[in-house]
């Protein structure tokens, strides 16, 4: 349980004095059980995290402690009497909700009241509505909202009800003195669509990795990580989603739905198992698609985990990124380093070439030295 410090101030007329409120927060919320699988699937999901913050993957897993509203909140609700109580992750049962709003206002105080405010000139007064009022008439007085659900009745301050069927809320607009019966159904249309969807945006992202690594024009054609992930995308169709042995009712695949994988990866419909499957088991099907409150089930928590995988930085195309820009690097180091070495060598040529160039223009004046000796002495004789 919290408790929220709300301070009010009244006006500078009032003498501006200050009252501080206090507002209880409670949980709602369902403990989970001690499940070492569902614990187990977390940190198997988690892997790739643990290996790239060095984290220790055997870590035992720490457990929440705090308790849901019970009896003993209700108790010391009941003793302070706080003007707000706030329910978090749903209401409690209906025995405590019940002694909660007993502790507070309730519909017949939220009666319609007009008071005026006489001016130089008397008269307004009469126009009051609401209790101790002379002018008017209340035909209707202010009263709590009353429902009978299953023989039950039971009343709220408010026309909006919504802790009587779990997920559904009911406004209240009129009275009936005949039964009313609430009635679904299931909404086959739009999973229908859902799957569409889905099917749609995976064969768009398939349709660009096959791209990327035709072993022909593909610019990752050879990377390990891309090859990899078109191979978990394309035996999604065959990983169960939901949890359940095989001899169990329901869908647990998406090639249970008639969600195919083809040649290239890529997945299509048999829109008439679809059909089918829909009508057998939608709420099997609504579980596949609907993401859990710890992401550990479901056509979420499978791509979610593809995701971490293709996106680790340990062998996901994160790893392949970093490699590619260190190669990058140690490519530029090396150019940088040749065309050093180029410079170096230009010199080193250039320098000999010139040395060459000196020796050979003295060999070329002894040469001509000697000629004219040779031809001297040939006149002599």
């Amino acid at each position: 349980m919290e408790w929220i410090a709300v301070r009010s101030v009244s006006s500078p007329g009032q003498g501006g004095s200050q009252k501080t409120t206090y507002l209880p927060c409670f949980f709602c919320h369902t403990p989970p059980a001690n499940d070492p699988e569902r614990a187990l699937c977390w940190k198997e999901a988690l892997q790739p995290y643990y290996q790239e913050l060095g984290a220790d993957y055997d870590a035992p897993t720490p457990v929440s402690s705090r308790a849901p509203f019970d009896a003993d909140s209700c108790a010391l609700v009941e003793d302070l009497k706080p003007e707000v109580v706030s329910f978090h992750f749903g209401l409690p049962e209906r025995a405590l909700l019940d002694r909660v709003r007993a502790t507070g206002a309730s519909g017949k105080d939220n009666s319609f009241t007009i008071t005026a405010t006489e001016g130089d000139t008397a008269g307004l007064a009469r126009l009051n509505v609401g209790s101790g009022a002379s002018g008017t008439v209340t035909s209707s007085s202010a009263a709590n909202a009353s429902i009978t659900m299953d023989g039950v009745t039971v009343e709220r301050a408010s026309n909006t009800v919504n802790d009587l069927v779990p997920g559904v809320t009911m406004t209240l607009s009129a009275v009936s003195t005949k039964p009313i019966s609430l009635t679904g159904a299931a909404p086959t249309a739009a999973l229908s669509n859902v799957v569409a969807n889905f099917v749609s945006t995976f064969n768009d992202n398939m349709s660009a990795l096959n791209k990327a690594i035709d072993p022909i024009t593909g610019e990752l054609r050879s990377d390990p990580a891309a090859r990899s992930l078109a191979q978990t995308m394309r035996t999604l169709t065959t990983t169960k989603l939901v949890p359940g042995d095989d001899v169990d009712l329901g869908p647990k695949t998406l090639a249970d739905l008639g969600v195919k994988t083809e040649k290239d990866g890529t997945l299509s419909i048999d829109q008439t198992r679809l059909a089918k499957t829909l009508s057998d088991f939608p709420g099997s099907v609504e579980k596949m698609f609907q993401a859990s409150g710890d992401n550990l089930i479901g056509l979420s928590a499978r791509m979610n985990s593809v995701q971490l995988s293709a996106t680790s930085s340990v062998y996901g195309l994160t790893a392949s990124y970093n490699n590619l820009n260190e190669a990058q690097k140690d490519l530029s180091d090396q150019q940088s380093r040749l065309s050093d070495n180029r410079d170096r060598a230009s010199d080193a040529l250039t320098a000999r070439f010139s040395a060459m160039n000196n020796r050979v223009s003295a060999y070329k004046s002894v040469q001509s030295f000697m000629d004219q000796q040779v031809k001297m002495w040939t006149k002599s004789s």
